[in-house]
This record gives structure tokens, sequence and C-alpha cells, in this order.
């Protein structure tokens, strides 16, 4: 008798070590393979799906990956880094914004580990791409051969419609909106620019400076939440500042491969402005 409830027990015991054998590989990466999407390249009416239908234009777009929603427990490994290796005065200005809530639910909200799992919420656009720029930072060694970035808005349409279409379970367009890369400016509804980009207009990329007027410190946010429903999921029908953060917003990242020659296409060009407008290089 003992020898079989051995013989039963022993593949169990096999079973529970290779469990946590990966839960400690996918703690130690700090990151799960499943937290993050793989999308294939894509040709889409990308317009028609932000709902302009004054535009058939189909636009072609690379593979990627893209994560899901930055949970809290995530963002607390950020701020645990800004602590130990910044000023006071930096720290506390990457934490997640006072007004998602009432005092007591703020302080809940952080000295709690009750919200871990969930997406961290109240994060500024200027805080999540200075938790973009630490994650590209802790990737790499000598040079930047990895970045990780907010997603475009071409980017974000590619990936719900891959997920949606191929019955994928996924987190966009859910219960929270998402932070884009992309800057919110009228001018990219006209035809003129349209025409003078070349590209998908949405994905314009333009960095505020300090001294910049808060209407040119506006950035898309897409996607519905529990506060509203878009009938198309258009990134420009809300505006929001970059220095503030939202409880209806959470962000996700984009893992871009930035290759080592010099850029000789639009994203080599765009993925370059990022990393010289966060004071890297890729050489």
């Amino acid at each position: 008798m003992t020898k079989d409830r051995t013989f039963f027990c022993e593949p169990a015991r096999w079973i529970t070590a290779l469990l946590l054998l990966l839960l400690s590989v996918g703690f130690a990466t700090g990151e799960r393979q499943e937290d993050v999407f793989s999308i294939p390249a894509q040709t889409l009416r990308l317009y028609e799906l932000t709902g302009d239908l004054s535009d058939t234009s189909s636009l072609a777009g690379p593979p990627f990956e893209i994560s899901r929603q930055v949970s809290f427990r995530a963002y607390k490994a950020y701020l645990t880094a800004v602590e130990r290796d910044s000023s006071r005065a930096f720290y506390l200005s990457q934490l997640p914004d006072s007004g998602i809530g009432s005092r007591e639910v703020y302080r809940r909200y952080l000295e709690s580990d009750e919200y871990d799992a969930y997406p961290v919420l109240g994060i500024s656009w200027d805080n999540a791409m200075n938790f973009c720029r630490w994650k590209t930072l802790t990737e790499n060694t000598d040079s930047i051969r990895l970045l990780y970035r907010l997603p475009y808005c071409s980017e974000w349409l590619s990936a719900l419609t891959w997920l949606s279409e191929n019955r994928i379970r996924h987190d966009l367009n859910g219960h929270y909106a998402d932070w884009l890369i992309g800057s919110r400016d009228e001018s990219n509804l006209s035809a003129a620019y349209r025409t003078e980009a070349g590209g998908f207009v949405y994905d314009r990329l333009y960095f505020h400076t300090a001294i910049d007027p808060p209407v040119m410190k506006r950035k898309q946010v897409i996607g519905n939440c529990y506060m509203y429903q878009q009938p198309q999921t258009r990134p420009y029908n809300f505006s929001f500042y970059s220095y503030e953060g939202y409880k209806q917003v959470a962000f996700r990242y984009v893992k871009e491969r930035v290759p080592a020659t010099a850029a000789h296409t639009p994203g080599q060009a765009k993925a370059s402005a990022i990393l010289t407008h966060w004071g890297l290089s890729n050489r």
C-alpha cells in the first residue's frame, strides 16, 4: 500500500515542482509570457476603424508585441527603483494622481496590496513614459536594442482587430481606456496634413517641452472604459493632459526592436526620436 501511495503521489509532486519553477521564472523576469501579445503584420483600413469613413485607404503595418495594461505591482517596482535612485521630489511626482479617490481611498490604494494585480490607474502620460524609459534601461546593457514605449494609435487598432477576430482574450477596449504615445492636435485632421504626413495621421509624434502651453501637452487616449462607451474607437473624442492622471485611464507598452544601423525608415526614425527625447542613444 505504501508503494502504491508513493506511485500516485510522485507525479503530483513532480507537477507541483514544475509549476513552482515556472512561476519562479515568471517572477524573475517580471513578465509572464501571456502578458504580451504578438501581433502579425496586417493591412487595415485604419481610418475606417476610427469611424472616419472619408478615407478608405489601406495601410500596412509591421508585426509588433504589445502588453496587457501595466499592473500596479509592475508600477510599484518602478516606484521602488525611483525612490532608491532619485530625489524625493521626483519620487512623489511619479505616484498615482491623488484625484482618483478620496483621501482615505487614495491612502489605501497606495499602501495596501489588494490592487497589485489590477491595472495601475491615475498615471499621467508623462509618468507612463518615464516607466517605459526605466524599463528600457533595465532591459538593455551597453546599447539600446529593445525599446519599451506607449503604443501608437495604429498599433492599438491593429492589436484590437487581430485579437478580436481570432477570439483571443484581451483587455483592450474594456474597463479602462489607454494612453497612446501620439499627440492630440486638431491640425492632424486637416487634408493638407494628411497629404504631408504620408501615413496615419493619428500616429503623429510630438514631444512637448516644459514651456509649451497646456493645449500643446494634450495626448491621445483611446478605448472604452467604465465611464464612457464610444460608438467608434476614435482617439480624438476626449482631451487629456499629459501631466495629469485619470482614474479611467491605464497604460500598456509596445516592445520594439531597435536596429544598430542609422534610421532609414519612419519606424526607425521615430524610435531614434524617442531615445533622443529620453537622452538615450542606441549607439
